[in-house]
Formats: C-alpha cells, sequence, structure tokens
C-alpha cells in the first residue's frame, strides 16, 4: 500500500474539516513535522499544495506551520528523504 493513500480528516478551530494524504515525517532538532497533502480546496490551500504541521508533545494536536524560514528548510530536508526513498 502506497503511504499516501493513507487520508487524515483534519479539523480547524473553526471547526472545518479537511483532508489530507500523508507524504513523510521530518525530523529537525529534535522536533517532528507532519508533511501532507491537500486532497481539498480550503482556507487558502489548494488541492495538491504540501503543507507541514509541528507534532505537538500530546501528538493529538498539531500546528500549521507558517514561519517561512522553518518551511523552505522542511521543504529541503523532505526533499531530500523523498529522493533517498526511490
Amino acid at each position: 500500500m502506497d503511504i499516501r493513500e493513507e487520508i487524515f480528516e483534519l479539523e480547524n478551530a473553526d471547526g472545518v474539516k479537511v483532508k489530507f494524504a500523508f507524504v513523510d515525517t521530518v525530523e529537525i532538532d529534535g522536533v517532528y513535522y507532519c508533511a501532507l497533502e491537500s486532497t481539498e480546496n480550503a482556507d487558502g490551500i489548494e488541492i495538491g499544495d504540501t503543507v507541514f504541521f509541528k507534532l505537538l508533545e500530546d501528538q493529538e494536536e498539531m500546528e500549521l506551520v507558517d514561519d517561512e524560514d522553518l518551511l523552505d528548510t522542511l521543504f529541503e530536508k523532505l526533499d531530500e528523504q523523498l529522493s533517498e526513498e526511490e
């Protein structure tokens, strides 16, 4: 089974639910981030966009990453990981 087939339905603070496909998990300085690909349009995110969520300590909630410098680092690390898997 392709891991991208794993679909997650996330609910934002306003109660809007959006579906995402799992891409990979990225670790930076002991903090884990989940890379997800949007499967539908919502809140400025279009289908196919990859977004990162910071996994919080309780691992039941995630926080959308919007820091541009951190996003650049996360995308670089994700590209490296996906290239290694091929």
